[in-house]
């Protein structure tokens, strides 16, 4: 996941008009890969791996409950199976990096340096977006290398959680309400960011809280913010709303 990730899948989705069927397909797809059915099977695999394995799953220090699923695939179909997955979760892995670090390098260069400095060049831009890449490789490296994290998948959701309470307003929201605001958004972005970031600390390094109770922090400081600033600030110009929701036209 990157920060960039909804700003982008916006984007894309706005270069062509889709027919009904298509968006029925593509909220099907969506739901399949990334809904119900994928919670429930990464849920349900930790509870059958501790069935199987019980606390030998979490003797190996050094991967600990990272192991419940590559071994549930080998007690479920022996070697050839831990192959497979082992070879996909590699292969997902690094196309999820590299897919995460281009585009919030590509979301720094463009949506924020040419939109403050339009007069920037192209061989500045790209200069630019050499240095981020290098950049974001190296710091998740450097702390993953000191401090990682007792579970990747505790990682990984405290990021889902932050980046899902954010851009749910920001962008799902906002393409239906029609008196979002600009400062609405930004004080749910800063707000989100913030609360991630100490939520990681509470969660993860003092333990005063958990993941559950984090997202409900977010999930509503998100929401009181987005409509509470968007309705006390000055609305989008007529204008400015006839450009982002144009009429239908009747055949």
């Amino acid at each position: 996941m990157a920060v960039g990730f909804p700003h982008n899948v916006s984007r894309f989705l706005g270069m062509k008009s889709m027919s009904k069927k298509e968006f029925i397909t593509l909220c099907f797809v969506v739901w399949l890969t990334a809904g119900v059915p994928i919670m429930l099977d990464c849920s349900s695999n930790g509870l059958v791996a501790r069935m199987i394995f019980g606390k030998n799953l979490l003797a190996n220090k050094q991967w600990g409950a990272d192991l419940a699923a590559p071994m549930l695939s080998w007690a479920v179909g022996g070697p050839g199976l831990l192959a497979a997955y082992l070879t996909g979760l590699v292969g997902a892995a690094l196309g999820t990096l590299s897919a995460m670090v281009f585009i919030m390098s590509a979301n720094v260069t463009r949506d924020i340096v040419k939109l403050l400095r339009p007069q920037t060049t192209d061989k500045t831009m790209l200069m630019m977006g050499y240095f981020l890449i290098a950049l974001f490789l190296f710091l998740p490296f450097i702390w993953t290398l000191n401090k990682p994290p007792e579970l990747l998948a505790i990682f990984m959701g405290l990021s889902a959680m932050g980046l899902g309470a954010i851009f749910f307003f920001v962008t799902v929201v906002s393409y239906y309400w029609k008196r979002a605001t600009k400062w609405g958004a930004i004080c749910t972005v800063i707000f989100g960011t913030i609360a991630t970031l100490y939520g990681g600390w509470a969660v993860l390094h003092k333990k005063i809280l958990g993941m559950g109770t984090m997202e409900w922090i977010l999930v509503a400081g998100c929401g009181i913010l987005y409509f509470g600033v968007s309705l006390c600030t000055q609305p989008p110009s007529k204008e400015l709303i006839t450009k982002l929701f144009p009429e239908k036209q009747s055949a």
